[in-house]
């Protein structure tokens, strides 16, 4: 049973006591924690090796579960009502992908069956078998966000690029976990589908992301003055690989006007100054009319979205300093008369620091450069 110790992460473990770092048989149960049928309990960080415990990387999972539902739901409200559907053939590329998708979530259903079949008394119990439940549950979703964005987008959804992300880097982090735990031993049957719904999920976001969809015709025509955000998807956004075409032409060649590019058109003249015409016109049918509500009506989302990931960027900015502490505390580990720590723990520490990075900066350039859009 952990006691203080439970409150430790990987990043501030301490070496386990334990000296059995094989895996804890499941027939082998000391103590079961609440939706936890493993003796590792929650952990975060098992007594018993250095690792995460199973339990707490499903909760991971779940999250890249719950990002499924979610925002996938808000992906199909996005692709109902904002996008109009157009005639696109359907191809092998269409078809294979939704195949795929079929694919993991029989996979998924089967680790379900497994976990069912080999802790008949805990299932019910375990955190483990709800998991399944949940990414089951998403991949319906995302299924359908797929199915719909075949019509209605020109370029795939950002919300199930990321599902995809997220499913395989918690998938790989699992793997790893249960390839420590020798579960090819005991397990064998799960750890093949687990291997296999992994795999699956890798093709599924080559076929997604670096493999054209197909257009419509009036899309395929597309213009020579268009503005590639259009259609640029959300990885190109977030790094302003879009702009890269341009900027080797204007590496070799003196831009000129007829060289740029025209505005998108959602920020046109025409579009932003019917917006604020319809909020006006609601704000005129109250007794006092507020120009400044009609404004944030038309053009508050951009900001209040940049308020937000601008509260989390200089959250993100104490995070570093913090890292970087514990990294100068590993490497100072390894000098003569000192206890060295577990290299996983500077892996874990570097990946940190590189995450907290990404996810600072490039949701921050974009948030400064979308509000100057609506000048």
């Amino acid at each position: 049973m952990r006691g203080s110790d439970g409150l430790q992460s990987v990043l501030t473990a301490v070496r386990p006591d334990s000296l059995n770092l094989q895996p804890v048989s499941r027939t082998h149960i000391l103590h079961r924690e609440p939706l936890c049928g493993d003796a590792e309990g929650w952990g975060p960080v098992s007594n018993i090796r250095w690792d995460f415990t199973p339990c707490f990387l499903d909760v991971w999972i779940i999250g890249v579960a719950v990002w499924g539902v979610l925002f996938g739901a808000g992906a199909l409200w996005y692709l109902f009502w904002k996008r109009t559907a157009q005639e696109v053939p359907k191809n092998w590329h269409f078809y294979t992908k939704l195949s795929l998708i079929a694919a993991i979530i029989a996979t998924t259903i089967l680790q379900a069956a497994l976990q069912i079949e080999q802790l008949p008394s805990l299932w019910f119990r375990d955190i483990r078998f709800y998991t399944s439940v949940a990414i089951i549950a998403s991949l319906f979703v995302i299924f359908a966000v797929q199915y719909h964005e075949h019509w209605r987008s020109r370029n795939p959804n950002g919300v199930a690029l990321f599902y995809w992300v997220f499913f395989v880097l918690a998938y790989a982090v699992k793997l790893r976990s249960l390839v420590a735990r020798k579960a090819y031993e005991d397990r064998l049957p799960y750890f093949i589908t687990f291997n296999v719904s992994l795999a699956l999920a890798i093709l599924e976001f080559i076929l997604e992301y670096f493999i054209p969809k197909k257009q419509s015709v009036y899309d395929a025509l597309g213009a020579d003055d268009e503005c590639p955000i259009e259609y640029a998807d959300i990885f190109s956004i977030l790094t302003f690989a879009w702009m890269t075409p341009l900027m080797k032409f204007g590496y070799s060649n003196y831009l000129t006007q007829d060289d740029l590019w025209n505005l998108r058109h959602r920020d046109s003249t025409k579009v932003t100054g019917q917006l604020l015409q319809e909020s006006w016109d609601l704000e005129l049918e109250k007794k006092k009319p507020s120009l400044w509500i009609a404004l944030a009506r038309s053009f508050g989302g951009p900001y209040l979205r940049g308020a937000m990931i601008k509260t989390l960027s200089d959250t993100l900015a104490f995070v570093q300093p913090q890292l970087l502490r514990l990294l100068i505390t590993f490497v100072d580990s390894y000098k003569t008369g000192h206890e060295r720590q577990p290299a996983i723990r500077g892996v874990v520490i570097g990946l940190a620091m590189f995450a907290t990075s990404i996810a600072q900066t490039a949701p921050f350039t974009n948030t400064f450069n979308a509000p100057l859009k609506q000048v």
